[in-house]
């Protein structure tokens, strides 16, 4: 019985510690090797993402300024904690600030009839996602970081318009062309599968 105890004992033999550490050791380097191909992938994506989400935001403007029978503004903006736009019914009188967030952009502050601005949304990107847009085109000086899709037309007020969506190595720009349509595209290469600008 003593000895079929012993037999037994020697067959349930767990991993010694050369084998665990070998083990680990191969884990590491595995690791290693994975953990900044998935930092790129993570990275990649958020762009890929804030720049799907403006294209869609753009082509929604356009479309908007045809259905409400007026004109449809973008307006972008950045501080130290965020980048974000808000997209608006154009008015005439006073502005909105996309810093506030979503349904308090145009939030009359300084009394009736400061604003006649109407937000119909706010997207705001967070500076600790690494993602940042810029915007480029030729504007006048009253109407900076601004484009206007007009009614009836539909065609955008800055023809050259275009926002660079920027983020931790990888760049896409989303440009709208002269009937307002938005395209995407990579100014740097740095997007596989995106065209080159």
């Amino acid at each position: 019985m003593l000895a079929q105890m012993k037999a037994a004992f020697r067959e349930r033999r767990g991993v010694t510690l050369v084998e665990l550490m070998i083990v680990l050791m191969v884990l590491g380097v595995l690791l290693s090797l994975a953990l900044p191909s998935l930092a790129d992938l993570l990275n990649r994506r958020r762009v890929q993402m804030v720049a799907d989400q403006l294209t869609t935001d753009l082509a929604y403007a356009r479309s908007e300024s045809g259905i409400a029978l007026e004109s449809v503004s973008l307006r972008f903006m950045s501080d130290a904690t965020q980048s974000c736009y808000s997209i608006l019914y154009f008015g005439t009188i006073g502005g909105c600030e996309c810093t506030r967030g979503a349904g308090s952009s145009c939030i009359n502050t300084l009394g009736p009839g400061y604003t006649n601005f109407r937000e119909i949304r706010t997207t705001q990107v967070p500076r600790n996602s690494g993602v940042s847009l810029q915007t480029t085109g030729s504007w006048d000086a009253s109407s900076v970081d601004r484009v206007r899709f007009l009614y009836p037309q539909m065609t955008p007020t800055v023809p050259d318009f275009a926002v660079i969506v920027r983020g931790r190595g990888f760049t896409l720009k989303v440009q709208l062309n002269a009937m307002g349509r938005a395209t995407q595209c990579t100014p740097d290469g740095s997007m596989p599968g995106a065209p080159a600008c």
